[in-house]
């Protein structure tokens, strides 16, 4: 054989141990910081979101101090909660449950589920209130992790859900720590990525058909005033 055949052979190896090597993932989520988490792959190491450096975080402070004086615009999953409800966000929440569970069908056993952790506590102002909170919460966040733990074979899992009964509060924390060879993440991502993009789609096209809905309620009822 010339010497090119062997070349690609060489390559060709090089690509199947590239496919074959680990990724490990490692993903979290709390009230407060929101979403986070950080992949290694052989000698690299990737987080997200990114750390800015030094020179880029200057900027950006100064960025800000121009727009003191203008409404911010980025908002807190605290925000989001208040705005949609603590439901729709857990809804929302249960939903990319869905699609992982979805991507984990396709890695089957190729991904490895180490950890699985979910810290939920919840009160409201009576009693009563907190009770039923308790339920919805629970019926959401009890059913998605089964699906986790079943779907990736998870054996270190913790799971809770507490009600405070002495007040208002919540807290929400998550913790997954997995990894997965290369050839079959991609291919699952790829799958999640898909169906996270229509799922969003699909938001946009119902919050459309009810804004739409309202402006039509609120002409009728001009027209009979």
């Amino acid at each position: 054989m010339t010497w090119w055949v062997w070349g690609l052979l060489g390559f060709l190896g090089l690509l199947a141990l590239a496919l074959a090597a680990r990724v490990k993932i490692r993903f979290s989520f709390d009230m407060e910081d929101g979403f986070s988490g950080e992949a290694r792959y052989l000698f690299f190491r990737y987080r997200f979101p990114t750390e800015e450096e030094p020179e880029k975080e200057a900027a950006k402070q100064k960025k800000e101090e121009k727009k003191k004086g203008e409404p911010d615009k980025k908002q807190s999953v605290r925000d989001i909660i208040k705005e949609k409800g603590f439901t729709g966000f857990l809804n929302f929440l249960s939903e990319l449950a869905s699609i992982a569970a979805g991507a984990a069908k396709r890695l089957l056993s190729h991904f490895v589920l180490k950890e699985l952790k979910i810290r939920v506590a919840l009160g409201a102002e009576d009693a009563a209130t907190t009770a039923v909170l308790y339920g919805t919460v629970s019926g959401v966040v009890y059913p998605a992790a089964g699906t986790l733990v079943t779907a990736f074979r998870c054996k270190h899992y913790d799971v809770q859900v507490t009600p405070d009964f002495n007040g208002e509060k919540l807290f929400a924390q998550m913790l997954m720590d997995g990894s997965a060879r290369l050839v079959f993440l991609l291919a699952a991502g790829l799958y999640a990525l898909l169906r996270y993009v229509k799922m969003v789609l699909r938001q946009k096209r119902e919050e459309g058909r009810q804004a739409a809905m309202a402006g039509e309620v609120a002409g009728k009822s001009q027209q009979r005033n």
